[in-house]
């Protein structure tokens, strides 16, 4: 008996110490977040209904929505999302963020009170929601969403004049969303009496704080001299502003200056011109209009025209088309989801020196998306993110090679530089050749 009670005692023991090194081993939830989101430093776009007309928007109908669990946001504009807003509760963290951050984050602040309440059969309710909290808090952000709901007569009737007065609360106390809003009534003269001095006040509010789309409109004022003095300098100053941001249509017009040809109007003027470019086959022209419609700036937000768009100017090597493509692809919008053919055009882009599509590949190969998981390749792709891409792409790129130098042995490190060096000379042969 006592031998059998020493094998179970062994035994016993042998399975409680096959567990505690099973959880020794095992890295917890927490810090995997802790590690993954160390790059988790911005967001991105937009996803609904398709209309089709072409006239001004009020407002981007959605947030870029980021990957799903514990995986990097794509280098995009627009705004930034702090890791705690990933991860917790996005309507505390984005409080906090629009306070800090007010061009980049009022926006995302609404929508998250907007969509995370707002199914198609209770916009009506949503609107209530909306009109409490705007009454009883002041709540600018619920303020300027519920001005949107009365301009478009979502989940109420129609009607400018409430627009207004909720565009111009929100808008005296700073948000530059609804500064943009409320310049885009007087603009048009919807609730309130035409008046383009009004609508260029609110533009230059909004554009002070970095709303990209009000940034190229008031170009547009000034180079028009419409509500302003007629100044190209300013102009130009404005569309440069937008097109830091990447938007595309101010990069078109900046063109136009260039040339010295005739400066639209207005928005939808400047649309008209982008689309007869694009239709003739100019990959800029295609790539703005890809752009429009997948944020929904401007235009209907529309996922399928984007990848069309987007699909034309790739196809003519445009590597930003080509990156901004392979999303469409991870994420299925507009098209069928498919990593492995988002690869391929992260790659091509790639291998014209875009350093976002070489950070999106180093992501892949390191997490084994779309391509069998290689840390080694995933190293080099990250080495040359890091050379070619601006300071935010860089930041990124420099998280994950510190990761990656943990686990990588010196030999291989050394390999992947040498691989780079040489990738990097072929991406600048490539580029001297254009």
């Amino acid at each position: 008996m006592k031998i059998v009670d020493l094998i179970f005692s062994f035994i016993r023991f042998l399975i409680r110490g096959i567990f505690w090194v099973f959880s020794y081993v095992k890295r917890p939830p927490a810090e995997v977040d802790k590690i993954d989101n160390s790059v988790q430093s911005y967001p991105q776009s937009k996803d609904n209904q398709h209309p089709s007309s072409t006239g001004m928007s009020e407002t981007p109908q959605e947030s870029y929505q980021p990957r799903k669990t514990n995986q990097h946001p794509p280098p995009r504009k627009d705004f930034v999302k702090t890791p705690e807003a990933n991860r917790h509760s996005p309507k505390n963290a984005l409080d906090k963020a629009a306070k800090q951050r007010p061009a980049e984050t009022q926006y995302n602040l609404g929508m998250s009170y907007v969509e995370s309440e707002d199914e198609p059969q209770n916009k009506e309710e949503t609107v209530e929601r909306l009109r409490s909290r705007a009454a009883e808090q002041g709540d600018a952000i619920a303020q300027n969403a519920l001005g949107v709901r009365y301009a478009k007569g979502e989940g109420v009737r129609q009607d400018y004049k409430e627009a207004v007065k909720c565009f111009r609360k929100a808008a005296e106390q700073g948000l530059a969303e609804a500064q943009y809003n409320l310049g885009v009534r007087y603009e048009k003269g919807e609730g309130v009496e035409q008046d383009y001095k009004e609508a260029a006040k609110w533009y230059h509010q909004a554009a002070e704080q970095g709303y990209a789309i009000a940034q190229f409109l008031l170009g547009l004022f000034y180079a028009n001299g419409k509500g302003v003095g007629r100044n190209y300098e300013e102009a130009v100053y404005w569309l440069r502003k937008a097109v830091e941001q990447g938007y595309a249509i101010a990069q078109f017009l900046l063109r136009l200056f260039a040339k010295d040809e005739d400066i639209p109007q207005d928005y939808k003027e400047a649309f008209e011109q982008v689309l007869k470019a694009a239709e003739q086959g100019d990959a800029e022209a295609q790539f703005a209009l890809g752009q429009s419609y997948y944020d929904g700036e401007g235009v209907p937000q529309d996922d399928k025209k984007a990848v069309y768009w987007y699909r034309e100017a790739a196809e003519q090597r445009l590597a930003k088309a080509q990156y901004e493509l392979g999303w469409n692809y991870y994420r299925g919008r507009g098209v069928r989801k498919n990593n492995k053919r988002a690869i391929k055009l992260w790659r091509e882009a790639a291998e014209q020196g875009y350093a976002k599509a070489q950070y999106e590949l180093g992501w892949s190969y390191e997490k084994g998306e779309g391509v069998l998981k290689n840390d080694q390749i995933a190293y080099m792709w990250l080495l040359l993110a890091e050379a070619n891409g601006d300071e935010k792409v860089k930041k990124w790129a420099e998280n994950r090679i510190n990761l990656l130098e943990s686990l990588l042995s010196r030999s291989q490190i050394e390999a992947a530089k040498k691989e780079a060096a040489e990738m990097q000379a072929k991406i600048d042969k490539i580029q001297a050749d254009k």
